[in-house]
This record gives C-alpha cells, structure tokens and sequence, in this order.
C-alpha cells in the first residue's frame, strides 16, 4: 500500500472518530427528548428525576448564561447564574472563559453583602423555553419559573447517576418552564 493511501485512510478514521465523538447540538436534544412527571426519555435512555411538587420563581440578573454539555445529563442544556444584591455587581461576580469567578477578597469582606448567587443546571421543558434561553442578554434581569430536582440527582436506566446540589447550596438542577425578562 502507497504511503498516500496509508495517510488518506488514517485521516479517514481519524476524522471519522472525531465526528463520532462531536456532541450533539443542544437543540436536538431538546428537540428529541421527552418528559413525564419523574423521567426524562432522550436517546434510548430514562433518566430519574424528583422533580418539587410546585414549582418555584427565582428572580436575579442573568451574568452567566454558559451552553453546557454533559453526556451522563445530555438534557441539561445550559448554566445559568442568576444573582442579586452585591453579587450582580462585577466586582464580585465575573464570567471570564466560560467560567464563573467570584471574588470575595479582604477588600469586598469589608463591605456589607447583600443578596447571593444562584446557579441553575437548566433543563429546558420545551423548545421554546430552549429558543429563549440561548437569546437570553446577558445581565437582563430575568424571572426563572419551574420546578427544582429535590434531591440533587439524576440516575440513568442503568443505575448510574450524577449529583447536582440544593437550593440552599447555591447550585441546582432545574426544569425550567418559563422564562421573563423583567
């Protein structure tokens, strides 16, 4: 075999592993997964959920709106870092490179704190809500509306699972059903 056809077949498989290996883009996700009251169906695979009874209203302004995927919670689209009071300032809240920095040095410590910083896994419940989200401005003062995964965690059909935190922690996984630009 010529040394031109060894290259072109190995460029061939590479760019073949490579396209293998591309995430899916988020709007097909959305677009092919579907929801009952505590599954989530997307690509042959259930995932678990306890999913709060009511659902809740969060209020803040947006100052990371990051695409995110994950292939263990391919349904969770987006972080979104919702915050109030001191934390909407930059000086104490910075998105940079795609990630959240917040900055709580002996300078701001000085200061009175008020308000606090929310980060949402967001799962989209339609492809609405999805459209919205990815045209969300950046620092728009937004009200999230929908319901919290309450026990932090989501586990597949086979048994695995991955672990988000609480409310009270900061960090939440989150069915999101409404959005409002206030």
């Amino acid at each position: 075999m010529s040394p031109i056809v060894k290259i072109t077949a190995l460029a061939l498989l590479l760019g073949g592993v490579w396209w293998w290996r591309q995430a899916p883009s988020s709007s097909a996700i959305i677009e092919n997964m579907s929801f009952s009251e505590e599954k989530i169906s997307y690509d042959g695979m259930d995932y678990q959920a306890t999913w709060s009874k009511e659902p809740i209203s969060y209020t803040g302004d947006a100052r990371a709106n990051l695409q995110e995927y994950n292939p263990f919670a391919p349904f969770n689209t987006h972080v979104v870092a919702l915050t109030s009071g001191s934390y909407s300032n930059p000086e104490f809240v910075e998105v940079r490179e795609g990630k959240i920095y917040t900055h709580l040095d002996k300078k701001t410590l000085d200061k009175k704190i008020t308000g606090d910083i929310k980060v949402f896994h967001v799962v989209p419940h339609t492809v609405a809500i999805f459209k919205q989200l990815v045209k969300l401005p950046q620092d728009a003062n937004v009200t999230f509306t929908g319901r919290v995964e309450e026990d932090g965690k989501i586990t597949n059909s086979n048994g695995k699972y991955i672990q988000y935190g609480n409310m009270e922690h900061g960090r939440v996984l989150f069915l999101l059903t409404e959005i409002k630009i206030n």
